[in-house]
């Protein structure tokens, strides 16, 4: 009986727990308007980021093309605002949607602003939130004084991204990693806890056996894999499997939505039986590497390779849900199966 009770329990708490998987958006639509805005730094203030996390795809829609493009995440009221976080996207060719990729620190209510140094962008000029402008190049800057409120307004300068990030960003870099090896990056650990359900990667050489785990370090250098996941071959066609070229990885080798558990702190990492990862060697945070597959082990000891990246990140939503003990331990999404195991009933 007692059996019986438990495992019905175990099912009650699993309809309890829900991942709240609402993506961070930032700005206004990238869409063809009827007017346009010229060469300021441009605060959009309408729709400010619903959550935090990172933002990692900008939409902009130009009129004429704009050159040495810069974006940012702007905090702040009334007149005085700084940058949180900003990226350079180079030039957005004009007439449709172009979408970046891009790693924007951003917490709730901030705003998504631009500046470029020639060209104009898509713009509204009434029944918007409104902008902010200053001439000259403001980003970055800090408690900068004196913008100018364009009341109505809207630009076509929109951000979308998640609220749990882990990994490095995904690009072309200048060296690879091997297949056959095991490889987790220090590069952005898990900014939270929930679930990651999107695997950004860029793969130098076509991928085969490829599975991507999340880890946890104990002792230094000694890694436990928290879950994992088998993904379909990854190839070069779009150079990049990422949200800004439209093609990330949401489906694993069997088509079932990606989910892997993570808790705040966690690394990501992979291993291939064929092909090659980008990476770079130095300038970063390091990589723990071990020969074999090594996606399902516990407490194993790894080799840290200081400054070295790659080009993998996970993407994901926080968990909310009950936050109850069972024979000491927090119930949550990612130790619901150990309750089977505490009380034998497997």
């Amino acid at each position: 009986m007692k059996k019986i009770l438990l495992i019905i329990f175990t099912i009650i708490l699993i309809l309890s727990i829900n991942v709240l998987a609402v993506d961070i958006d930032i700005g206004s639509p990238a869409i063809d308007r009827g007017s346009s805005f010229g060469v300021f730094t441009t605060i959009n203030s309408g729709n400010p980021a619903n959550s935090a996390g990172i933002i990692s795809s900008v939409e902009i829609w130009a009129l004429i093309n704009l050159l040495n493009c810069e974006v940012a995440t702007f905090y702040g009221s009334g007149t005085t605002y700084s940058t949180r976080d900003h990226e350079a996207i180079g030039t957005v060719t004009s007439g449709s949607k172009q979408t970046f990729g891009v790693d924007l620190d951003v917490e709730i209510g901030d705003f998504i602003g631009i500046y470029y140094t020639d060209g104009n962008i898509e713009r509204d000029t009434s029944g918007f939130d409104g902008c902010w402008s200053k001439g000259g190049d403001l980003i970055p800057c800090t408690n900068e004084t004196g913008w100018s409120a364009v009341s109505g307004d809207a630009i076509s300068l929109y951000g979308t991204g998640a609220e749990i990030t882990v990994g490095g960003a995904v690009l072309n870099r200048g060296s690879s990693k091997a297949p056959e090896i095991t490889y987790a990056t220090r590069e952005t650990p898990a900014t939270g806890t929930g679930t990651i359900t999107t695997i950004e990667l860029w793969a130098q050489q076509n991928m085969t056996g490829v599975i991507v785990a999340i880890f946890t370090e104990g002792e230094p250098e000694f890694l436990t894999a928290r879950d994992h996941v088998h993904l379909a071959d990854a190839d070069t066609t779009f150079g990049e499997h990422s949200v800004s070229n439209g093609n990330a990885i949401t489906l694993d080798i069997d088509s079932n939505p990606i989910s892997l558990d993570i808790v705040e702190g966690d690394f990501i990492g992979f291993y291939a039986a064929t092909g090659n990862l980008e990476s770079d060697s130095s300038g970063y945070a390091g990589t723990l590497i071990e020969s074999g597959n090594h996606t399902e082990c516990v407490d194993r000891e790894f080799n840290d390779q200081a400054g070295d990246g790659m080009s993998l990140r996970g993407l994901g939503a926080t968990v909310v849900g009950w936050d109850h003990k069972w024979n000491t331990q927090t119930i949550s999404k990612w130790n619901i199966k150990e309750i089977i195991k505490w009380n034998e009933l497997e």
